[in-house]
C-alpha cells in the first residue's frame, strides 16, 4: 500500500509541475452563500474541471453539503449558548452581561432538551473553551464584559443564528 501511494503522488506531483502554467484560477466558479473556506478549497478543483455540467453538479453537491454543515452547526450547544448570549447583549444595560443570566435565558429555552438546567458552571466553560469569550470575576460573580461584544457578530455569522451584533 505504501508503494502504491508513493506511486500516487509522484503522478500527482508529475501532473502539477507539467501543468504548472497552463490551469489559471477560474474566478466564475465562485458560489454565492457558502462558507469562504469551503469557496477558497473548491475553486482549485472546479477551476481543472472544464464540463460546465459536471462543474454545476459538482457546485451543487458542495452546496447541499455546506447547507447541511450549517444546519448542523446551529444545533450544538455551542450555538445555543451562544444565542442566550446574543440575547443577553441585546438587553444589556450595563457595562457587561453576568454568566448567571446567560445560564438563565438558556435553561429557559433549551432544559426541556438536556433534562434538567444546565449549571453555572458548564456555560461558563462553553463560553472560555469552545466559543472563545473572556469572562471575568466582578463583585463576586462571572461577567462577559460588553469588550467581547466585538466577537459576537462574527460567531453569530458562523452559528447562523440571530442578527448579528
Amino acid at each position: 500500500m505504501k508503494a502504491e501511494a508513493l506511486a500516487l503522488r509522484n503522478r500527482l506531483l508529475h501532473f502539477r509541475l507539467c501543468e504548472f502554467f497552463t490551469i489559471k484560477t477560474d474566478t466564475t466558479a465562485l458560489m454565492d452563500g457558502v462558507e469562504p473556506r469551503l469557496n477558497q478549497t473548491a475553486l482549485s478543483l472546479l477551476s481543472l474541471v472544464d464540463d460546465r455540467t459536471l462543474r454545476a453538479a459538482i457546485q451543487r453537491h458542495l452546496m447541499n453539503e455546506n447547507a447541511a454543515s450549517v444546519e448542523e452547526r446551529q444545533d450544538i450547544p455551542e450555538a445555543r449558548v451562544l444565542s442566550a448570549v446574543l440575547a443577553a447583549f441585546e438587553g444589556a444595560t450595563g457595562t457587561s452581561v453576568s454568566v448567571r443570566e446567560i445560564s438563565e435565558r438558556f435553561n429557559i429555552s433549551h432544559c426541556a432538551e438536556y433534562g434538567s438546567p444546565m449549571s453555572y458552571r458548564w456555560i461558563g466553560e462553553v463560553l472560555r473553551t469552545r466559543l472563545h469569550l473572556q469572562t471575568r470575576k466582578s463583585n463576586g460573580i462571572y461577567v462577559i464584559p460588553m469588550s467581547e461584544r466585538g466577537k459576537l457578530g462574527t460567531l453569530a455569522y458562523k452559528y447562523r443564528i440571530g442578527p448579528s451584533v
